[in-house]
């Protein structure tokens, strides 16, 4: 498949589209605009929209020059939207490879270590929050692409340790996976919302579901590794070394990504947070934020969801489904988990979140309904396993759907010098749902969970539907700005929330 082939049509995404800018033509607009200095403030009426002898146009603000030519200046450095999908298609590789090892090792962490299985995935979790507080400081001192290589060591280390049979070793491993998984996803989350804002914001959607795409294909990739190694009568011991020379060659592709410098505007004026106490007090901040209250429940129980796959997914199978039924029914958790992350961008840059919230809310409920009533029983003969891969289905595309809603609702909502803490506040609130249903619940009947995230999905998506008009742009939502093209008579207006 050729690259060109994985930009959309822009005809998708308009609300006017006279004619189709072709790559080439943007290409030309941002060699010019990098040669044209940016007008002073001065030049913008009260309105600040830029008159057309500045060469602006009705709906052409400051903010939207300022993104204009930090999208001319990134195309030097990375080319115009094919750049842009490569450099994003790139770390969706990386992610993939590292998660291919990483979540193939968490599936089987019980089998491995049945006596402190759930509890390695808790003291994970619990890291990952605290990792998520330091992660901006790190990102601060090494930039998003050096945090995120530093972070990847971790993950090397814990695959490295499930091998050694040692219980202490691995809870160590455990908790350094933790912190480095904060300042991975965390830096991530900075390095994607600044190619989108250098891209100028239209196609976000698109972006983001391109690389959460390509690295949910960890699901399926790793899985069908997996039953490959364990059909051909290969041991457990040999799988995690497979994955240990996976897990590594991600790690170092980490290290010739594409650095992504932060977006100049003259909106910004502070920087991030540099010290612990003050990454806890941002965080602090979005936490009391009305809006966040919104995305709350849906951050729970995507954790709580996660939990239940990872955790106590062996505690639903029929007796003697064997360690190959784990792997088939991950594979389908995993196959439903990257179509959507693709397909849900592409669903929101051109309907909005409403088709979302309610396709999650239809296979969640449907999807624990279902599984509640498969469940082993002393008073029901046992299921056949494609019972259980249709479930395992349905909880994947309710993964994929909740981790777009929250993205997207982060990166369009908050502003730029919020965005950081945002994407920490997620992740403290996903490892808090984490920590409580492997440490807490562990000891819940998986029934009564089933019955609990159920619930969850209920609430999620009820508030989701009554107050998703508190998630207003701020000035990093660049998807809810509208731009027009004066040279391509093109009037491109996403529409994050409906």
């Amino acid at each position: 498949m050729s690259t060109a082939s994985l930009i959309p049509n822009a005809e998708d995404f308009v609300n006017t589209a006279p004619r189709q800018p072709s790559l080439t033509s943007l290409s030309r607009r941002q060699s010019r605009a990098a040669l044209q200095p940016l007008p002073s403030p001065g030049a913008y009426d009260s309105h600040g929209t830029l008159p057309r002898e500045f060469g602006g146009s009705r709906g052409q603000s400051l903010h939207d020059v300022d993104l204009y030519k930090g999208d001319a200046e990134a195309g030097r450095l990375h080319g115009d939207v094919r750049g842009y999908t490569l450099n994003t298609a790139y770390l969706g590789v990386a992610f993939c490879f590292i998660f291919v090892a990483f979540n193939v090792g968490q599936s089987y962490i019980t089998v491995l270590y049945p006596d402190i299985g759930t509890y390695v995935l808790g003291v994970i979790y619990l890291f990952f929050a605290l990792g998520s507080l330091t992660a901006s400081s790190v990102g601060d001192a090494l930039g998003p692409k050096g945090a995120m290589c530093v972070a990847s060591i971790a993950f090397v280390a814990f695959v490295a340790s499930l091998n050694t049979r040692v219980e202490a070793l691995v809870l160590v491993a455990a908790a350094l996976v933790g912190i480095g998984s904060g300042t991975l996803w965390i830096n991530q989350g900075l390095w994607l919302s600044r190619l989108c804002g250098h891209a100028g914001g239209t196609l976000t959607g698109y972006f983001t579901g391109l690389f959460f795409t390509i690295c949910n294909a960890n699901g399926v990739l790793g899985n069908i590794l997996a039953l490959i190694l364990l059909e051909v009568g290969l041991s457990l011991s040999t799988m995690i070394w497979a994955m240990l020379i996976v897990v590594s060659l991600g790690a170092l592709m980490l290290f010739f990504a594409a650095p992504m410098a932060a977006v100049p505007t003259s909106l910004t004026t502070s920087s991030a947070p540099s010290s612990l106490r003050e990454n806890v007090k941002a965080v602090w901040r979005v936490m009391r934020m009305p809006k966040s209250a919104v995305v709350a429940p849906s951050i729970w129980i995507q954790g709580c969801n996660l939990a239940l796959m990872f955790g106590r997914l062996t505690e639903t199978l029929p007796a003697g489904s064997g360690q190959a039924a784990v792997s088939k029914c991950f594979l389908c958790y995993g196959f439903t988990q990257c179509l959507f992350s693709y397909l849900n961008g592409l669903i929101y840059d051109r309907y909005g979140q409403t088709p979302l919230v309610r396709s999650f809310l239809l296979t969640g409920l449907g999807g624990y309904l279902g599984l509640l009533s498969i469940l082993p029983s002393e008073f029901a003969d046992p299921q056949p396993i494609a019972a259980f891969l249709a479930v395992s289905a349905a909880l994947g595309h309710v993964d994929a759907t909740l981790n777009t809603m929250v993205n997207l609702a982060i990166t369009n909502a908050y502003t730029a010098d919020t965005t950081a803490a945002a994407f920490g506040c997620y992740r403290i609130v996903f490892c808090a749902a984490m920590v409580v249903m492997n440490i807490f619940a562990v000891k819940i009947a998986v029934g009564w969970v089933v019955i609990g995230n159920a619930m969850w999905i209920a609430v999620a998506g009820a508030v989701y539907i009554k107050f998703a008009g508190m998630l207003t742009a701020g000035d990093g939502g660049a998807a809810a700005k509208a731009m027009v093209d004066p040279e391509l008579g093109i009037s491109q207006k996403a529409v994050p929330y409906d």
